[in-house]
């Protein structure tokens, strides 16, 4: 089958979320690209490569990755690059260990099948994010600050942004770059992801010292290419990659992943009591689902597609 679609999905704990997700898009028609954080020690291989039937699974070489890190970046275009070199895709969808499918497979398929062509990003025009770009960002890889040491190189970081931003600084292979910014996640035609890996080197010449650069890269390289004008909907963020989105606490405007209270807050996800929202929204995908109330909401979700198909 050729017009097959390709999910690459960047995983590092919640393994019962992530086998709840593989057995949902389990299809003939999927293929399943799957990048587990090297610094996870232990994971059920087995059970991920069992849950797996009717599409294929690829498990991915591993590498470490951080919280707003030009690793976050890397990784994803090794995911892209493992699906291209795969086989012919229709769509390729970049995805997390917490994107759960709103709708049943076949209706994804459906509705991508439908709007073939139309590239599904989302972009947040509401102010300018260049300058998680134009300043130069040391120490961008000790992720959300969990150690005394980290919290020490984090604020050394953004002393370090705040007096370049003073100074007027601009890191040179930023410069004269309208950089965009939207939700990292997407679902992009063939064409569109082999246009972004041809640009790999500008890519790493550019982002490499970002920081939160993987909210950018992909959005800008879109919407300075041919395939602009087929962006969905440029002027719905969420609507227009698909996703329904409940905020988690990182996204808050005093977050700065440089606080050790911050970073150890336990993530809340969606719960039961989102789902009738999740439907509502006519979202293809849903994130996020955390620990077992992410389990919980997942089961609620299949009891009411069960109701709704005995209708």
């Amino acid at each position: 089958m050729t017009n097959k679609h390709a999910y690459m999905i960047m995983a590092h704990n919640d393994f019962a979320i992530l086998i709840e997700i593989l057995k949902e898009l389990d299809h003939e028609r999927n293929d399943i690209f799957v990048h587990i954080d090297k610094k996870t020690k232990e994971f059920p291989e087995e059970q991920l490569r069992a849950t797996v039937r009717k599409g294929k699974l690829y498990l991915i070489p591993r590498m470490s990755i951080s919280w707003g890190g030009y690793s976050q970046i890397e990784c994803e275009l090794k995911l892209m690059k493992c699906a291209v070199d795969a086989g012919h895709h229709d769509y390729y969808h970049m995805s997390t260990g917490a994107t759960f499918p709103l709708k049943p497979v076949e209706e994804i398929l459906c509705f991508f099948d439908e709007h073939l062509g139309y590239q599904f990003i989302g972009y947040d025009n509401s102010k300018d994010y260049s300058g998680r770009v134009q300043r130069y960002n040391i120490f961008n890889e000790i992720g959300k600050v969990t150690t005394k040491r980290n919290q020490r190189k984090a604020f050394c970081r953004n002393k370090f942004r705040g007096l370049q931003k003073k100074l007027g600084y601009i890191y040179k292979p930023a410069r004269d770059i309208d950089f965009k910014k939207g939700f990292v996640y997407w679902s992009l035609t063939e064409d569109a992801v082999k246009y972004a890996l041809e640009k790999y080197d500008d890519i790493e010449r550019v982002f490499k010292h970002s920081f939160c650069g993987d909210e950018l890269f992909m959005q800008t390289i879109i919407f300075y290419s041919p395939f602009k004008e087929k962006i969905y909907n440029f002027d719905d963020e969420y609507g227009s990659c698909l996703r329904y989105v409940k905020p988690v606490q990182s996204w808050k405007s005093d977050f700065s992943g440089s606080s050790i209270t911050q970073s150890s807050m336990e993530e809340t996800g969606i719960i039961v009591e989102d789902i009738q929202k999740c439907i509502k929204s006519d979202m293809m995908f849903g994130f996020k689902f955390v620990g077992m109330s992410g389990v919980e909401a997942i089961e609620h979700l299949r009891e009411l597609r069960k109701v709704e198909t005995k209708k």
